[in-house]
């Protein structure tokens, strides 16, 4: 309501400034064009002025010549010339206030009249030029019948009288003038009396419209500050007046509302302070858990170098079986020496990079690990990988059932070195937990994933202990081992799953395990293929 009141106040106000400035531009138009009037009868009045001025300077050096007194030679000639352009001037000047009062729908006899005697004007110059041409430079012995001739030049043309002629034509052009002058004096008048008048107007209709306005907002601003000013100093149950349908109802109904939902919340605030006092317990409480939970795990890290047994015994323990094997066993050859040795070292070599790892495991730092991507055929070092375990295998009383060669060759992106010492971690970690007399059975496969990516999949299935389901979600955490595999095997520290995930995201592949309590694990490695060739 308020604001079409203002806008139509506004309107009001922007419409009158309108018709102000039309208004203004019309009688200031109308001005002007007397003032133009008015300067181009004032230049009439001046050249016939002139005129006359100059037809008295021609009528004396006549004379002077009349006489035989020194006179300037040439002069007529410049006077005649200067008179007959006044006439042409004032008949320009004829023409444009013509068209001026023309233009005013003002029709006036005066043009007529003046056009008739600029055309005699005009013919009486070139008389007495004619008639002053013939005039000797000496003078003449009767000078008073000449200056009779040319006396009568100079007063009469065409049968009419010049000097009455100049004489009306000078005082109808001042009377023109004078009338110009008034009108130009009048629409001034009219200009100031319309300025005064409209900004009259507008100043007391806007101090009318502010007046208005100022009394109809009094009352509901009032109420506004007065809610306002209690709801600050926390007077809730105050409310401001909302009768009516307009801005300010609107905007009271919405502060009142506000007071009742903020009297609401006060309640509930109060209602749930003390349940929120008691939640900041409970949580102050597991906080302190959950610190003391991160001092115990920040011990087990600064124990890590105690527990490296973990992957330190695999490669040691193929060392010691092999070296034991050949010990016991028959004679060798020099090929199953040379065998036996090549796995010696490669077993040492794997147990120099599990120490660097380990290192690099205490440093917090095995995402850095150095990772030589380079085209790897899988198969031959899952085949090496195998003939570490044997050893470890025969120790355990667990048997090894080998994958088929598969029928194409996979190409895989990765570090030789790491992908082995992955498959050595799955294989390790399948006889370990393995029960004795059990055996642990290893699948290759080439499967497409579901965005079209070939992979190149490795399987490892044991039926040992398994893992309960609440401890299959923390088998890759660092330093993890549930309490059955503790159970079943003092030795080791949580890292072998662990080191394996790490690696299978470093190659961009994945590790997952399914298992069962009591009945067994599957570990099932997927890595992308580089290619495939048959």
């Amino acid at each position: 309501m308020f604001s079409r009141r203002l806008a139509a106040a506004f309107a009001l106000l922007a419409l009158l400034s309108f018709l102000q400035g039309s208004l203004a531009w019309w009688v200031t138009h109308a001005a002007e064009q007397r003032g133009q009037r008015g300067r181009v009868a004032g230049d009439v009045l001046n050249g016939f002025l002139e005129l006359a001025a100059s037809k008295q300077v021609l009528r004396a050096w006549s004379l002077q010549v009349l006489l035989g007194v020194p006179y300037i030679p040439g002069q007529q000639a410049l006077l005649g010339r200067s008179m007959l352009d006044g006439v042409e001037r004032l008949q320009v000047l004829s023409v444009q206030a013509q068209a001026l009062d023309r233009l005013a729908d003002m029709e006036r006899p005066e043009h007529r009249l003046r056009q008739q005697d600029l055309q005699t004007l005009h013919q009486h110059i070139l008389d007495v030029n004619l008639a002053l041409s013939g005039l000797p430079g000496g003078g003449i012995e009767q000078p008073r019948q000449a200056w009779a001739v040319l006396d009568r030049v100079f007063e009469l043309s065409e049968g009419k009288e010049l000097r009455s002629l100049l004489t009306l034509a000078i005082a109808r052009e001042t009377q023109a003038v004078q009338r110009e002058r008034q009108a130009t004096y009048q629409s001034l008048q009219r200009i100031r009396q319309l300025w005064l008048g409209t900004t009259l107007l507008l100043l007391l209709l806007a101090l009318a419209l502010a007046a208005y306005f100022a009394r109809s907002l009094r009352q509901p601003l009032g109420a506004l500050q007065a809610g306002a000013d209690a709801l600050a100093a926390g007077d809730l149950t105050h409310r401001v007046p909302q009768d009516g349908e307009h801005e300010f109802a609107r905007f009271a109904r919405s502060v009142n509302r506000m007071a009742d939902e903020l009297i609401l919340h006060r309640s509930r605030e109060a209602q749930t302070r003390g349940a929120l006092e008691a939640q900041v317990r409970e949580r102050t409480q597991a906080l302190q858990q959950a610190l003391e939970r991160l001092q115990d795990w920040q011990g087990r890290r600064h124990r890590l170098l105690a527990d490296i047994s973990h992957e330190l015994r695999t490669p040691a323990t193929v060392i010691r079986g092999e070296a034991e094997i050949a010990l016991r066993g028959r004679p060798k050859t020099w090929d199953e020496q040379q065998a036996t040795l090549g796995r010696i070292a490669a077993a040492a070599a794997q147990l120099s990079g599990v120490i660097e790892d380990l290192l690099n495991m205490a440093r917090s730092d095995v995402d850095s690990w150095s990772i030589k991507l380079a085209p790897t055929d899988p198969w031959p070092l899952l085949q090496a990988a195998l003939d570490h375990v044997r050893a470890l295998a025969a120790q355990a009383g667990v048997g090894i059932d080998e994958p088929a060669p598969c029928e194409t060759t996979a190409s895989l992106l990765g570090d030789a070195q790491r992908l082995q010492q992955l498959m050595l971690l799955l294989l390790d970690n399948a006889v370990r937990y393995s029960r004795p007399q059990g055996r642990v059975r290893v699948e290759v496969t080439q499967q497409t994933h579901a965005h079209g990516t070939p992979h190149w999949c490795l399987r490892v299935i044991d039926h040992g202990i398994g893992i309960a389901p609440e401890d299959l979600s923390r088998v890759f955490e660092r330093g993890f081992r549930s309490l059955a595999a503790r159970r079943h095997c003092d030795a080791g520290s949580g890292l072998g799953l662990s080191i394996a995930w790490a690696l299978a995201r470093q190659h961009g592949g994945s590790l997952n395990l399914h298992s069962q309590p009591g009945e067994g694990t599957t570990a099932t490695l997927c890595l992308p293929m580089l290619s495939q060739r048959a």
